[in-house]
Parts: C-alpha cells; sequence; structure tokens
C-alpha cells in the first residue's frame, strides 16, 4: 500500500481541482499541501528502493529528504487548520 500513495494523493489534486469551492486560497493551500506529500511519498519510495539495492543512490539522504519533506507539508497543514478552525470559530 506504501508504494502508490503518491498516485492517491495526485489524485485527490485532481478532486480539488474540479470541486466548487467558495474559499480559492483554501484551495490553493490544499492542493499545495497534497502535492507536496505526493512529493515525499516519491522520494519515500526511492528510499525504500535504494535500501533494497535496487537503484544506487545513498538512501539515508534520499530518506532524509524525504522527511525534510514531509515535515514541511505537516506545518503548512497544521496552519491550514489552524486557519480553518479560526474561521469555523468565529463564523
Amino acid at each position: 500500500m506504501r508504494l502508490g500513495k503518491f498516485v492517491i494523493e495526485y489524485h485527490e489534486v485532481l478532486e480539488i481541482i474540479n470541486r466548487p469551492t467558495k474559499d480559492e486560497f483554501g484551495r490553493l493551500v490544499s492542493i499545495i499541501i497534497h502535492a507536496i506529500f505526493s512529493f515525499y511519498w516519491a522520494l519515500d519510495n526511492l528510499s525504500l528502493v535504494a535500501s533494497f539495492g535496487i537503484i544506487n543512490a545513498p538512501e539515508f539522504e534520499v530518506s532524509q529528504s524525504a522527511m525534510t519533506v514531509k515535515f514541511v507539508g505537516m506545518v503548512l497543514a497544521a496552519l491550514y487548520n489552524l486557519r480553518t478552525w479560526m474561521r469555523l470559530h468565529h463564523e
């Protein structure tokens, strides 16, 4: 299941693009978050393949890059969720 998650994130981006909404900023941030997590899963797959020795790449560096991308995505998602919570709280 872990190897195909970047495709799931890609399809989620396509669904967000086609979904009607009044909050264009929220849509843009959601697209960016899902694109970041799609990139994370692709890097995670590369680190897994490198650990099996299928490709000649330093597994530690690829894994570290994947974790950095994941951290950025999680921080952005947390800030977006905080914004959403504050908007709902003030309505």
